[in-house]
């Protein structure tokens, strides 16, 4: 019985340990995935914003919900008239 209890007692420790180990490189993945994504949105908005084309973008409704510049010159809104406007 005591050698069980011995046996069992490790047994946790051990898995504790594994399990705190393994949340710990979880927790930096995630936090690397979390920057990454981060870059990513803000490199294809610099792409929206920049390109020389229009682009619109609605919701279901048919509410603009993005404009990049060259639509709000093709269109001749400025940004508050744009967004929450019916296409």
């Amino acid at each position: 019985v005591i050698f069980l209890n011995i046996v069992s007692y490790y047994t946790v420790a051990y898995l504790s340990s594994f399990l705190s180990h393994r949340l710990r490189i979880v927790k930096e993945e995630l936090v690397r995935a979390s920057i990454n994504l981060d870059e990513q949105r803000a490199f294809n908005r610099n792409i929206v914003q920049n390109m020389g084309n229009g682009l619109i973008t609605t919701n279901l409704g048919g509410m603009i919900t993005l404009i990049n510049p060259a639509a709000r010159v093709l269109a001749g809104y400025s940004i508050e008239e744009s967004l929450e406007k019916p296409v």
